[in-house]
């Protein structure tokens, strides 16, 4: 979903990593950093697995041009086994529009699933928004979901992590 007056850049990556690197947000002032990991545990075809997730993101306001930037990203981790029980990774964005006012405006990235790119699900997805600021408070979600034996109704098990860099 792209919102009025904003800029989305969005990056899918293709592997599993055991970590990620920080988004920079080094420069104006209101700038902030947030990360976060968290992990599942969880049975496939009745071999035990742990997988996670990893998160991080970052806010800068830019005085100059009234600008106000979100950098998020989201990689799935773990060891053997978990880029093969992959389902997919989200980012789900949620920002105050103004200090204080009290409205929210949201934005959702999807990486490629495995439903719709059997074998090829994103492992990572990288975001940027660029809306009109200052902003209030931020809160990014980062999410892995992973095929499991565990939850018959919808056959997923997920990990995630929130990040609030402001």
């Amino acid at each position: 979903m792209q919102l009025a007056g904003s800029r989305v850049l969005r990056v899918a990556v293709g592997a599993v990593v055991v970590g990620i690197v920080p988004l920079g947000a080094a420069g104006p002032a209101g700038a902030g950093e947030d990360s976060g990991t968290a992990s599942v545990s969880f049975h496939l075809n009745g071999s035990p697995l742990t997988c996670g997730v990893s998160g991080s993101s970052a806010s800068t306001f830019q005085d100059e041009n009234d600008t106000a930037v979100i950098d998020a990203s989201v990689v799935a981790t773990g060891g053997p086994g978990c880029r093969e029980a992959l389902y997919g990774v989200t980012l789900f964005i949620r920002y105050e529009t103004s200090p204080g006012s009290g409205t929210f405006a949201t934005s959702r990235v999807d990486g490629a699933t495995a439903q719709e790119d059997p074998g090829h699900a994103a492992t990572g997805v990288q975001t940027r928004l660029e809306v009109p600021g200052p902003l209030g408070s931020i809160t990014v979600q980062h999410g892995a979901a992973y095929v499991c034996d565990e939850n018959p109704r919808t056959t997923t098990c997920s990990a995630s992590v929130v990040t609030n860099p402001k």
